[in-house]
C-alpha cells in the first residue's frame, strides 16, 4: 500500500512527465497561470481514470481557504478574521491525505513590436518583476501553511524568458533571477518542511535577428 508521501511523489512525477515537460519544450504555448491550472487538472483526471489507486481522488480547483485574509497595500496577505476567504489553486483529496498545489507563471520578453518566435508565437513585451514573484510565493505559502487539512503541498513557479542577446540574458540573471533566488531562500527558511517550492525557468537567447535562435537555457531549483 502506498503511503501519503509516496502518493504525493507519484503525483509530482506525473506533473514532471506531463506539464513540466511540455513547458520545457514550448514554454510560450501557455498564455497564463489559469491555463496551467487547467492543464494540470486534466492530467490528474487522466491519472484518476488510468490508475485504480487514484480512483477515489477528488480534484478541486480554486479551493476556498479555511482562514480569512486581507491584502495589504504592498500586495501581501495577512490573517484577518473580518476579511475574505482566499483560494488555493488546486487541492487533491485522497484517502491517504490531502495535497495542495499553488502555481505562478511569469514571462520576460523584450520590447519588439513584431517578434515571432520560431514563426509561431507572437510575443508581447513582458517585464518580469522579482518582487511580484516573491509576493505571490509568500502569499501561496501562507495559505498552504494555514490550511491544516493539507499534509503536503507544492508551490510551482514557471518562468518563460526570451532575450535578444547573451548580454540581455546575463542582465536578466544578475538583476532578476538572482534576486528571485535570494528571496525564495528567505521564504524557505520561514516555511514549514511539508511545503516544497520549485522553480522552473526556460530561457531562449539569440541575436538581433529574432528568428535566428542561438541558445536554450533550462533551470530547475528546489527550495
Amino acid at each position: 500500500m502506498m503511503t501519503m508521501g509516496s502518493h504525493l511523489s507519484h503525483i509530482r512525477s506525473k506533473l514532471g512527465s506531463g506539464l513540466i515537460a511540455r513547458f520545457q519544450l514550448m514554454p510560450f504555448q501557455f498564455f497564463g497561470e489559469k491555463e496551467i491550472h487547467y492543464e494540470f487538472y486534466k492530467e490528474l483526471n487522466k491519472l484518476r481514470g488510468a490508475d485504480r489507486r487514484y480512483k477515489e481522488m477528488k480534484i478541486i480547483r480554486e479551493f476556498p481557504t479555511s482562514n480569512f485574509y486581507k491584502r495589504r497595500r504592498n500586495g501581501l496577505l495577512i490573517d484577518a478574521p473580518n476579511g475574505k476567504r482566499a483560494f488555493i489553486d488546486l487541492v487533491i483529496k485522497h484517502p491517504s491525505g490531502d495535497f495542495g498545489f499553488e502555481f505562478y507563471f511569469g514571462k520576460e520578453t523584450p520590447n519588439i513590436e513584431k517578434n515571432y518566435f520560431k514563426d509561431i508565437y507572437f510575443l508581447r513585451k513582458r517585464n518580469l518583476k522579482p518582487d511580484d514573484v516573491l509576493k505571490h510565493t509568500k502569499n501561496d505559502c501562507l495559505k498552504l501553511k494555514n490550511e491544516l487539512s493539507l499534509q503536503s503541498s507544492c508551490v510551482i513557479i514557471f518562468i518563460a524568458s526570451y532575450h535578444k542577446s547573451p548580454d540581455a540574458f546575463n542582465y536578466f540573471k544578475i538583476n532578476k533571477q538572482k534576486k528571485i533566488f535570494q528571496g525564495l531562500k528567505k521564504i524557505r527558511e520561514k516555511t514549514p518542511g511539508n511545503i516544497v517550492i520549485e522553480y522552473f525557468e526556460r530561457s531562449y537567447v539569440n541575436d538581433l535577428n529574432v528568428n535566428d535562435l542561438k541558445d536554450e537555457k533550462w533551470c530547475h531549483k528546489q527550495f
